[in-house]
């Protein structure tokens, strides 16, 4: 049980960080668009040099986490739920491996590009989706675990 809280948090701070990037830093990214091309690459950089020791050991916590949960789970954890989450996760993987990170590289090569952002914006519901789905089944499982004991 230890591990699936664990997960769990993990998957709740990631989910409350990809709203957080999802409704207030990329729509900020418009914002931006008055800033000389050389100082938007530099604030892309910035983002991406301190987003990603935030983001990238969590990421690979989840995903690790995840497989140990599917080959190892807990008593009454569902092989639904275990599935389920994994797959989610690599949807997270996916859609960060081709969408996000593709366009965090776009914008900070070739400056501000409000169809970028647009598509960085859009894209990323799909993460933000991800998440609170995995956090509404794992967060409701294990809180209907902790009634029954």
């Amino acid at each position: 049980m230890p591990l699936l809280l664990l997960h769990l948090l993990a998957c709740a701070f990631m989910t409350g960080l990809i709203w957080d990037i999802q409704r207030v830093h990329y729509p900020m990214f418009m914002a931006l668009q008055k800033l000389p091309t050389p100082e938007f690459q530099r604030w892309m950089g910035f983002h991406a040099s301190h987003i990603s020791p935030i983001v990238g050991p969590m990421m690979l916590f989840e995903a690790a986490s995840a497989v140990w949960l599917l080959f190892s789970p807990p008593k009454a954890l569902p092989l639904w739920l275990t599935v389920t989450n994994l797959a989610l996760v690599g949807v997270i993987f996916v859609a960060t491996a081709l969408l996000s990170i593709p366009n965090h590289h776009a914008l900070r090569e070739s400056g501000f590009d409000a169809q970028v952002i647009t598509q960085l914006v859009n894209s990323n519901w799909l993460r933000t989706l991800a998440w609170s789905l995995r956090l509404g089944l794992l967060g409701g499982w294990t809180l209907v675990q902790f009634r029954q004991a």
